[in-house]
């Protein structure tokens, strides 16, 4: 299994409340500004 989908698994059952989730492609431990600035933007579309 990939493992951003054991994440996502690992963190349904601690987060419970969370409406929905998102994995990005080509993401790192630590982003840059750059895709900081993509996750903002993801968020509030939403």
């Amino acid at each position: 299994m990939f493992p951003g989908e054991k994440m996502l698994k690992r963190a349904a059952k601690t987060y419970w409340p969370v409406r929905y989730t998102v994995l990005l492609e080509n993401s790192k431990y630590v982003q840059n500004r750059v895709d900081n600035m993509k996750i903002e933007e993801l968020i509030m579309k939403k």
